[in-house]
């Protein structure tokens, strides 16, 4: 697991944003918004918004279903 402590707030909305997290809140926030993804088991995401029952191929583009 990642020392999210020692990084600083920019790089921390960073890695919220690359895993498709909100970025708000302080810094306590965002380690924990952070921690809580961290402790998911890998095959446990869940479905984002927009983008249920859509199947994309490997570029990202959307399928026609």
């Amino acid at each position: 697991m990642a020392d999210y402590a020692s990084m600083k707030v920019p790089e921390l909305k960073k890695l919220l944003a690359e895993r498709k997290l909100a970025q708000t809140g302080n810094k306590a926030d965002l380690i924990a918004r952070l921690q809580e993804e961290d402790e998911k088991p890998a095959g446990d995401a869940e479905a984002k918004p927009g983008t249920l029952g859509r199947a994309t191929d490997q570029a990202g583009w959307r399928q026609p279903v």
